[in-house]
């Protein structure tokens, strides 16, 4: 009766693993939508990156086309139809970014809140981006703990989900006190 048990978890387990996810690409505008915003976004991040910007803001920018350009390229990552949208608002942040960047006035390196990060892997020189929840009470005076928030894997998590994720509300039931970032 166990073996058999057993059986028929892994069967259900394989079902589940080979089962088709229902995909929601972008109609042919939105496509060319968000291709405007990703060679907007690229073309910005070339020239900026021609003016020996400092790699580290570099980073926090370029992730949100490293986002844009995974999903593109791997089409059934569009699992819900909220994912054409939150791509269109990851590149709209990535451009915002890239514009402060060229003013030289990077606004979210003194933002309060829930905000993503980035940098380059020494592993294979792609860039991951990580979130951050800076306290209102953080004015960088004094040593804090470090939390942060990592991409991990989920079968509906990609980059453009975790981006809009961790920019978004977080639920702060957990957080016991504001003496952490």
């Amino acid at each position: 009766m166990k073996n058999v048990f057993l059986f028929l978890l892994m069967g259900a387990a394989l079902a589940a693993q080979t089962a088709e996810r229902q995909t929601f690409p972008p109609t042919a505008e939105q496509r060319q939508a968000i291709d405007a915003k990703l060679a907007d976004l690229t073309s910005r991040l070339k020239a900026l990156a021609a003016k020996k910007t400092d790699p580290a803001l570099l980073a926090d920018v370029d992730v949100y086309r490293k986002a844009a350009e995974y999903i593109l390229r791997f089409p059934e990552e569009f699992g819900t139809k909220n994912y054409v949208p939150e791509t269109l608002t990851v590149l709209d942040d990535g451009l915002s970014r890239a514009k402060e960047l060229e003013a030289g006035t990077p606004s979210w390196t003194k933002k309060k809140g829930n905000l993503v990060r980035a940098f380059v892997s020494r592993v294979d020189g792609s860039v991951q981006p990580y979130g951050l929840t800076i306290p209102a009470s953080y004015d960088g005076t004094k040593p804090l703990r470090l939390d942060v928030w990592l991409h991990g894997t989920q079968t509906e998590l990609n980059e453009v989900r975790f981006i809009v994720q961790q920019q978004g509300p977080h639920n702060t039931s957990q957080i016991v006190a504001e003496d952490y970032i």
